[in-house]
């Protein structure tokens, strides 16, 4: 759903616009090319829905209907036979991503919500959801998030996660991770893999488990990063305007060369401290 569309249901909901302000609102900018939710030209939003002022979210829930579409409410768990992999948008809630061994399934509550299943990609667009998405092991995932917030835990895959305003918490992961975030913390407990993740205002914690690269940027925030003992690691860390901590045992890392270490870590913050410790 676009930022235009967004701003406009938070006019309704506050009272400054009424439904069918708000729909011609919505078919304006419908015009324009789509970011994120598609939105369609124009959106109708049926007369009988044109209720009095006291009923708002509902007012706001059928606006939201018309500007997706054709979309429903998902409760209790949903196996998609012959998805492999999955592409997630959600604005707000909670979402939760476990290991399935019945291919890609989706268990919870969103509203309203579409679904559709292109040959082995399945595609979820939802506004509020507090659901729980298994995922095949080797799976691609693609995670868009305005303000949910995110929880993965056992995932081996291929995962690309944005997020606008969202906590990302990664636990007991690996294989290919690519996490931005605009504003939101990213926790990651138990990673092994390619990783990387940057972020404009929040801070990162990582906590490293086993080989692989690291690749930690932010602009605002800080970096924590712990490290297995016992093992080759490469270290390229810079702050701006932060200090950068690194334990004695680790001062030589910054001289390995890359493709000589076990684990390779680049960390920059802009305006940030950075924190480096051995477990």
């Amino acid at each position: 759903m676009s930022d235009e569309v967004m701003r406009i249901l938070k006019l309704l909901e506050n009272g400054k616009i009424n439904s069918e302000e708000a729909e011609k609102l919505i078919g304006a900018v419908s015009n324009k090319k789509p970011h994120g939710f598609y939105v369609p030209n124009p959106p109708k939003i049926p007369k009988e829905f044109m209720i009095k002022m006291e009923t708002i979210p509902e007012q706001i829930g059928q606006a939201v209907s018309a500007a997706f579409g054709s979309v429903g409410q998902s409760a209790g768990k949903k196996i998609f036979h012959g998805a492999k992999d999955i592409k997630l948008k959600v604005v707000s809630g909670q979402i939760d991503l476990k290991p399935s061994d019945s291919g890609v399934t989706i268990d919870g509550v969103a509203w309203p919500m579409r679904t559709m299943v292109e040959k082995e990609l399945l595609i979820v667009d939802t506004v509020n959801a507090d659901m729980v998405a298994g995922i095949p092991e080797g799976a691609e995932a693609t995670i868009s998030l305005v303000s949910a917030d995110l929880h993965a835990k056992k995932i081996i895959g291929e995962v690309k996660i944005e997020g606008v305003s969202s906590d990302i918490e990664i636990e007991s992961c690996s294989g290919l991770w690519n996490i931005r975030s605009i504003s939101g913390d990213v926790n990651i407990r138990g990673i092994t893999g390619q990783i990387a993740v940057a972020t404009k205002a929040g801070d990162i914690e990582v906590d490293i488990s086993g080989k692989g690269g690291y690749l930690l940027k932010t602009i605002r925030g800080d970096i924590d990063i712990e490290v297995p003992k016992d093992i080759v690691v490469s270290l390229d860390v810079s702050s701006d305007e932060g200090k950068i901590s690194i334990p004695e045992q680790l001062e030589n890392a910054k001289n390995v060369n890359p493709e000589e270490a076990d684990i390779t870590i680049s960390a920059r913050s802009e305006s940030g401290d950075i924190n480096i410790s051995i477990k």
